[in-house]
């Protein structure tokens, strides 16, 4: 197992380094002496954290203590912001703040996994407007991190007070940091089929035949994984692509609810909602008014 060290990837006048990457591979397991705070953009896959596997998709924030021993298998890809940190930048520059105790208490992550939560591995995931904000964050952290312009230091110091108080608040809002789903029940050739195939009509019967499952059993098994059921799955991941259209493209709304696999539009302008909180049209709206951060 490789080792991953922090005079190769973080500058030391910085503290801090921000990487967003696109992956296709399989990449190996490896463990490095910093902190590593992940965020899922696009595409799914599995990862293996200190030997156990959780499923990740977009709105995935992992927090890798160092030490900690992961690889990633992408299914078939997955785009990536990497926040890589000193431990001296956690523990010296933010333990200054006035909740430095509840908020960075490192410790914390190394209770989830002894006891009786050996098995869980450390994340969260974000929903909605949560997931909204946080890609806000993370997008600004990068635009800061790659432009250098004068006293992005200090405003990359801010945002990892945001960072870190959205994972902490996430924690104590619910039990979502190290649910160890058992994706290991389900094929990953489903998951797979899915992936290519989310923007056409699919029915539980056709998902199921794939994995070799009875219909009724794989509902049951697939909700028990992943926290919803295959319809609502389907929808997340249709919903994902359109914002990702809204973003990237000039399409109309219409024209893109039909290329993500939704054929009423009523549909998905309710689902889009529910999801984001903001409807497509104020998703794309606050898109362009913050179209200088990427």
């Amino acid at each position: 197992m490789s080792r991953l060290y922090t005079n190769d990837l973080i500058n030391s006048d910085e503290n801090i380094t921000m990487i967003t990457y696109t992956s296709s591979e399989k990449e190996p397991e490896h463990t490095h002496e910093f902190i590593e705070i992940q965020y899922i953009w696009n595409g799914s896959g599995y990862q293996v954290i200190n030997g156990e596997t959780t499923y990740v998709e977009r709105g995935d924030l992992l927090f890798l203590n160092f030490g900690t021993s992961h690889s990633i298998e992408a299914l078939p890809e997955l785009t990536i912001t990497n926040c890589l940190l000193k431990p001296e930048f956690v523990s010296e520059e933010l333990m200054d703040s006035d909740n430095a105790l509840d908020m960075l208490n490192l410790s914390l992550f190394k209770d989830f996994r002894q006891g009786t939560a050996e098995h869980l591995v450390p994340k969260i995931r974000f929903h909605g407007r949560d997931m909204a904000e946080m890609e806000i964050v993370i997008k600004s952290m990068q635009h800061e991190f790659d432009g250098k312009k004068p006293g992005y230091r200090t405003i990359l110091k801010s945002y990892v007070y945001i960072l870190m108080t959205k994972i902490f608040r996430a924690v104590k809002e619910s039990d979502s940091l190290n649910i160890y789903n058992e994706v290991g029940r389900i094929a990953p050739e489903v998951l797979k089929y899915i992936e290519e195939n989310y923007n056409r009509k699919l029915s539980l019967s056709e998902l199921a035949r794939i994995g070799c499952y009875n219909p009724s059993y794989f509902s049951r098994i697939f909700k028990e994984c992943f926290g919803k059921s295959v319809t609502e799955y389907i929808n997340g991941k249709r919903i994902a692509a359109s914002a990702e259209l809204l973003e990237k493209t000039d399409l109309s709304i219409e024209v893109i609810a039909s290329k993500t696999g939704f054929n009423d539009s009523k549909r998905f302008y309710y689902l889009f909602k529910k999801h984001t909180g903001m409807t497509p049209h104020n998703y794309r709206k606050n898109i362009k008014k913050n179209s200088g951060i990427r």
